[in-house]
């Protein structure tokens, strides 16, 4: 390809060769492996660029797909600009849209006019509706009530023998009755003493029953075994208990783990869903939400859910637990479901997944009829199977079109949201043959920063091999260490360390990230930091929201082992509903971790728990042994010296720009 002027001044820096051979592919399908810093919308401008001056597409034949609005903007605003400064060129019809724009705009063309997007596409918006919903089904439907039982009874992996009483019990039969109990409204006592004082085993422990029931004055004992494996002691104990009750005219009853639990409901019914399981029901509600969200963006809707409740109609003796447990939330959901639809028919609007599954349909039935010849998706890492197949659903109908996909499977960090690392690792499995080219060139940090960063994600052998170099070749430190306790997590001592080793004379932007948005400092402690380091230019976000960001310095809190550390090992509670399709242990939170990494222009400070390190952290100071650990030191003396340094450089600094 010739490297003519268009293409020298399109960017800062003129585009590099493995830009110029992506730009000038000839291949129906083209996948860009962008890495963090590789100018990759830089790489979309000269694609346009390109295909514009060949004379492959005309602008309004060119389609750029982006999966945020602020992408969508910038794309077109430097076309806008390419063109105005080059001249030549007709924007005309040249529009750079989300893939929920373009769902609206397919949607808006088959129907002649414009559908109106639903209220609940706003988050908050969405949860008080499934709010209220569950509410009432859980007080409402019997049936529902009796699947929330079976959750929280059979499924519910996170209760360790908790009833919903807040009680925790002993086995699963007394965490079965006790649930059971909790949802016919009927008060219990939990290992209630005996109204006499009676002495089975020992002279100072009393006689307490499993569950007293006092509004019926019935005394309950649970024995988690058949009747018939009873052992002789046990039987000589049982009849011991009958004797008393028989003798003190109390009632009593005896459940074995065989036992079918069956009570009336409690003739005065309260709902107690309210009074100790709110915590807990709301958790359930986020699976539930969750859930939802992720089969939308698979494609499904509650008519699809429907016909798997009727045809796996199931019973515990005939399949996995992990089945039945799918089953059961399944049904939970599906009255969620079948009210979200409704309420979208009765208000007559759309959701955005609503839109892209509708757009496809008409695709696909020939009532749209495709007008772009070049369909270029930024961030192609991110993309959903509804988005995949609106874009599988166009190279349907027009076989010629040219899909020009730039995206980082090393950056593939939203399962949660319906993307998968096999959406660009087998991207031939769904497009036919493809293109490679791997960017080789980050213009965002120096060597040694990329070189950690690469070698770590690349331990995982799913993900792409791939060479990165840095255009900034200098040789210095990029990644620091800084252990903590958990009383003392001062990470002031970070600010004054860069203060004083880098003896920085003007504001650095500083990115502070942890793994979950609890862990941020609040906006009160961020703008004391700020008055106290004004050279220091603050912010703070959890890791997935900085994707796309970068900064100068950039601080990883409470980089621990743990449910709540770097990798996380909080159990994915829709994995159930996933494809198995990773093995490599900490597959996507390796992934995060480099997402964390590559922020950075400077350096990375890794703040830990010396007592609770990250497995991570151990990963890289095994690889690479000269990564600095900073001591724990006197905060007072590092800031003291810290703006000692900087001044003395400030004032050396200003002497021989006054000598000149």
């Amino acid at each position: 390809m010739h490297k003519n002027e268009i293409f020298a001044h399109l960017e800062k820096n003129p585009l590099t060769t493995k830009q110029y051979e992506a730009c000038a592919s000839q291949a129906r399908t083209t996948l860009v492996l962008a890495g963090a810093g590789t100018g990759k919308t830089s790489t979309l401008m000269g694609r346009i660029v390109y295909l514009w001056e060949k004379g492959l597409s005309q602008a309004h034949q060119i389609l750029p797909l982006a999966f945020a609005v602020d992408a969508a903007h910038e794309i077109q605003s430097r076309i806008e600009k390419v063109a105005t400064s080059v001249g030549g060129f007709s924007l005309e019809g040249f529009q750079a849209r989300t893939f929920h724009s373009l769902g609206l705009y397919i949607v808006s063309a088959v129907e002649g006019q414009r559908p109106l997007v639903s209220t609940l596409i706003d988050e908050n918006s969405l949860l008080s509706f499934f709010q209220m919903q569950f509410s009432q089904l859980r007080k409402e439907d019997l049936s529902y009530r009796e699947w929330l039982y079976q959750y929280y009874t059979f499924y519910d992996e996170q209760s360790s023998w908790r009833t919903l009483n807040d009680d925790y019990v002993l086995n699963q039969t007394e965490l079965r009755i006790a649930n059971r109990l909790y949802f016919l409204g009927i008060s219990y006592c939990y290992h209630a003493h005996y109204e006499k004082d009676i002495y089975l085993d020992k002279p100072y422990q009393p006689y307490c029953c499993t569950f007293y029931l006092p509004d019926r004055k019935l005394y309950i004992d649970v024995l988690d075994c058949k009747e018939t494996e009873l052992s002789l002691e046990q039987q000589q104990r049982q009849q011991k208990l009958n004797n008393i009750h028989q003798h003190y005219g109390t009632n009593y009853q005896i459940f074995y783990a065989d036992d079918e639990v069956m009570f009336e409901p409690s003739t005065i019914y309260t709902n107690p869903m309210l009074s100790h399981s709110v915590g807990r029901m709301d958790s359930l509600l986020k699976l539930l939400i969750n859930l939802f969200l992720y089969l939308k963006s698979m494609g499904y809707s509650s008519q699809w859910l429907k016909t798997y409740l009727q045809e796996n109609q199931i019973h515990s003796e005939e399949k996995a637990f992990p089945l039945l447990k799918q089953y059961c939330l399944y049904a939970l959901l599906y009255p969620l479901w079948q009210a979200y639809e409704d309420y979208l028919k009765n208000e007559k609007s759309i959701d955005f997944d609503g839109m892209i599954n509708k757009a496809k349909q008409y695709i696909k039935e020939g009532r749209f009829i495709v007008p772009w010849q070049d369909i270029l998706i930024d961030e192609f890492q991110d993309i959903s199977l509804a988005r995949l197949q609106l874009i599988q659903a166009m190279r349907e109908q027009n076989p010629t079109i040219r899909l020009f996909c730039v995206g980082d499977d090393w950056q593939t960090i939203y399962q949660f949201a319906g993307s998968e690392l096999t959406y660009i690792r087998d991207i031939a499995q769904y497009f036919g043959e493809v293109k490679v080219v791997s960017l080789d060139t980050t213009f965002r940090f120096h060597q040694q920063l990329g070189d950690i960063s690469s070698t770590f994600v690349q331990q995982n052998p799913r993900q792409y091999q791939k060479e990165l170099r840095s255009f900034d070749t200098r040789i210095r430190n990029s990644v620091f260490l800084v252990p903590q306790n958990t009383e003392h997590k001062n990470i002031e001592t970070v600010f004054a360390h860069v203060l004083y080793d880098l003896q920085i004379d003007a504001p650095q932007t500083c990115l502070i990230l942890a793994r979950f948005n609890h862990q941020l400092p609040d906006e009160m402690t961020l703008n004391r930091w700020q008055t106290s380091y004004p050279l220091l230019l603050f912010r703070c976000a959890s890791i997935h929201a900085s994707k796309g960001t970068e900064a100068d310095i950039v601080i990883i809190v409470d980089v621990n082992s743990g449910e709540e550390g770097l990798p996380s090992e909080k159990q994915d509670r829709l994995a159930l509903f996933k494809r198995k399709e990773e093995t490599f242990l900490y597959a996507e939170e390796r992934r995060v971790f480099y997402v964390a990494l590559t922020r950075a222009r400077e350096r990375v400070y890794l703040c830990y728990d010396a007592q609770n390190i990250s497995p991570f952290i151990e990963e890289i100071q095994q690889r690479h042994a000269f990564i600095q650990c900073i001591k724990k030191s006197n905060d007072h003396s590092i800031k003291k010296q810290s703006w000692v340094k900087w001044f003395s450089g400030w004032r050396d600094r200003l002497m021989k720009s006054l000598e000149k």
